[in-house]
């Protein structure tokens, strides 16, 4: 963060010194006006606005990312619920060691009877 604010704050001093060795006066024509300004003032006046449709731009981004973070975030929040829930049905579900015990003994109940048969 900071390298960043050192470059821009090296390139506003680039372009204020060009706009001041440039500050003859020039004449602007805006739609159907004319008028005659410093050309260290266009110049700086161009640069704050670049400046600030960069600001913009960066801002709608941020505000994009933002949004998909929230609904993402959401959707993870729901999708960790839903685990949990189906875990719970899972051990609901799965067969306790003693219940095991009993099934393998009706099992071998049931084998004995076919084998009799």
């Amino acid at each position: 963060m900071a390298v960043r604010f050192i470059v821009s704050l090296f390139f506003a001093i680039l372009v204020a010194l060009f706009a001041i060795q440039n500050a003859s006066a020039v004449a602007i024509n805006i739609f159907f006006a004319t008028y005659t300004v410093s050309q260290a003032l266009v110049i700086l006046i161009s640069a704050i606005l670049g400046g600030i449709i960069v600001l913009l731009l960066g801002l709608v981004k941020q505000i994009k990312l933002n949004l998909k973070i929230k609904s993402t975030s959401k959707m993870i929040t729901k999708l960790e619920e839903e685990n949990k829930v189906l875990k719970q049905q899972i051990e609901a579900l799965s067969i306790t060691p003693d219940e095991n015990k009993v099934d393998h003994v009706e099992m071998a109940d049931e084998a004995k009877t076919i084998e009799e048969i």
